[in-house]
């Protein structure tokens, strides 16, 4: 492995999130800067060319699909 290619992975897995969301809060005269968590949801029908009659949308479950890189969701 080249020395640059383990600093771009180093450089990628450290990075922080590219939408950081913060406000300026005035708490009993004093100015606190607080960040609110950033959650995106994205709603899809992946199914394909399913044969099988599928519930609606509104019927199914969200599924959380974790940030890091592993085969569960």
């Amino acid at each position: 492995m080249s020395v640059r290619s383990s600093s771009q992975k180093f450089d990628a897995s450290n990075r922080a999130p590219c939408v950081q969301i913060a406000y300026d809060v005035e708490i009993y005269g004093s100015q606190k800067k607080v960040q609110v968590p950033f959650v995106m949801g994205v709603l899809s029908d992946l199914s394909g060319a399913n044969t099988e009659n599928l519930p609606a949308l509104e019927a199914r479950e969200a599924v959380e699909i974790a940030r890091s890189p592993s085969n569960s969701t």
